[in-house]
């Protein structure tokens, strides 16, 4: 039972159809895949540069909170009466909102005044650990997270406060309240990100200083602080995050801005799925128009194929004219393949004969040569000369391949003029040659190849160089396994011609 065909309108229609589906498939996954790392790139830029931009509005609040107290400061050198203190206190309070609570604390770790109210502090000596720093440092600090006496987790910024004449005081210092309401927590919490991006400050010590969010992100690295070594800004992927990062200078603080990596997938999803009925409409309309081209190509080809089925060489010549062709491809098909077919034995027969040649010096190759075996005829005495050019790489190296090729073309000449007409010459590859010689005994042999040895002597390539050439001679029988048993012992011989010196010719002992 015949094979079934599939006919030429169909293939061209799912071959098309499954090409163009396929492309859609590919384009819509390739600006899939480049458009999510663009956006996850645009997204760690743009997360940097917000992180860089809290972490400069930071840094200028907490300078300009440094700088007020340091006015303070100045202001209440010269007095120290608390109630004065208390009044420029009270001042800052009302001029600016920088801070939760004032307070100053002499040098004997006593509170003198504050403004906060909560707790009786006034009178009472603090002993923390930050109270301690600030007394032995003498210098403005800004402190790391910790719970204040009344409760309240905090962050202190403080000034030193000196005597006219110069002795310390004690310092003021201005509290920054982290989980209520304040000028800080206004600062960094208000930003026009999604509901995805989230906002992280920590301290040196990696201590949260803000954080509007589970700390997801912070059980996965336990060392951001580290990235402020160098003071830098920058962007990461950790685990199924992306995030920018900025430091604030004066106070050794990192901001981080996360955003899961799953952003950039979801608002891709959101648009494909948007395109999609425009997608669908532009593919099965361009099914439809390959449709109808498949059926006018296929057309001219399906009524050539039907006329030919089963017909002889007359009636289709016949027929031939009587299909109508649009195309320049169908009309041509039929003169095509008579033409070709008629070239193709042209040059089989001209490739046979050049597969035979050595296309350099136009003697026979190898494979010549064995062939031309077969037509030789047969006599009792022959011999068979192996011959190789003395130090040819070293022509081709110095005076290069052209002149190389120039010696391999005028010793293959003169092979040709020293030998009988009838002689079998042949380049086995390289500077390699052979000659067979029906009819010939090894002793003629011997002084052909002297012969041409002289003849050779006497042919100067360059610079009055000559070249010479080594040669293995044996006896043999004309069939093809002797002939091969022949080249191995004259290969034998050529080779100890060329370790003893070359330029010599050894025959075989008879």
């Amino acid at each position: 039972m015949p094979i079934m065909k599939v006919r030429l309108r169909t293939l061209i229609l799912f071959l098309s159809a499954g090409s163009m589906l396929l492309t859609t498939c590919l384009i819509i996954f390739c600006i899939f895949w480049y458009q999510r790392e663009e956006i996850r790139d645009y997204i760690a830029f743009s997360n940097e540069a917000y992180a860089k931009k809290i972490a400069s509005t930071t840094d200028q609040y907490l300078a300009s909170a440094q700088k007020q107290l340091e006015w303070s400061a100045d202001l209440i050198s010269n007095t120290f009466e608390k109630d004065d203190v208390k009044k420029q206190f009270l001042h800052i309070s009302g001029q600016s909102d920088y801070f939760n609570s004032v307070f100053y604390i002499n040098k004997e770790s006593q509170v003198e005044v504050t403004t906060n109210q909560a707790g009786n502090m006034e009178g009472r000596y603090i002993n923390t650990l930050n109270v301690k720093n600030n007394i032995i440092n003498k210098i403005p600090l800004i402190s790391s997270p910790f719970v204040s006496v009344v409760g309240n987790l905090v962050v202190m910024i403080s000034q030193p406060v000196f005597s006219s004449q110069g002795n310390y005081q004690g310092f003021i210092g201005g509290t920054i309240y982290l989980t209520t309401d304040s000028i800080l927590s206004r600062i960094i919490g208000q930003h026009f990100y999604g509901a995805n991006t989230k906002v992280t400050i920590l301290d040196s010590s990696d201590s949260v200083i803000f954080n509007d969010y589970d700390s997801h992100v912070l059980s996965i690295r336990k060392n951001f602080s580290s990235l402020c070594d160098s003071g830098v800004s920058g962007s990461m992927d950790l685990s199924s995050f992306t995030i920018g990062f900025a430091c604030v200078d004066r106070s050794k603080w990192i901001v981080l801005i996360s955003t899961p990596k799953q952003t950039a997938t979801n608002m891709l999803y959101a648009s494909v799925k948007k395109s999609l009925p425009l997608i669908f409409f532009i593919l099965f309309t361009m099914i439809f128009v390959v449709f109808f081209i498949s059926v006018k190509i296929s057309q001219p080809l399906e009524k050539l194929a039907k006329i030919t089925e089963g017909a002889d060489g007359k009636s289709l010549l016949k027929k031939l004219p009587r299909v109508r062709t649009w195309f320049y491809e169908a009309n041509q098909l039929t003169s095509a393949v008579y033409y070709r077919l008629m070239d193709m034995n042209q040059r089989a027969e001209k490739f046979r004969e050049e597969s035979a040649t050595d296309p350099l010096t136009g003697i026979l190759n190898r494979r010549g040569f064995f062939r031309a075996l077969v037509n030789q005829s047969k006599s009792k005495t022959n011999s068979l000369i192996l011959m190789d050019l003395d130090h040819f790489k070293k022509i081709n190296d110095s005076y290069g391949h052209e002149t190389g090729d120039r010696v391999l073309m005028n010793f293959s000449s003169l092979i040709k003029n020293s030998f009988k007409k009838n002689a079998l010459i042949a380049r086995f590859g390289g500077e390699e040659f052979v000659a067979l010689l029906p009819g010939t005994d090894i002793n003629a042999a011997c002084a052909m190849a002297m012969k041409l040895q002289g003849e050779m002597y006497k042919l100067k390539f360059s610079d009055n160089e000559n070249v010479t050439f080594s040669a293995g001679i044996v006896n043999l029988k004309i069939s093809e396994d002797d002939v091969m048993q022949a080249l191995v012992e004259a290969d034998r011989l050529l080779y100890e011609a060329k370790e003893s010196g070359r330029n010599k010719i050894l025959r075989q002992e008879c």
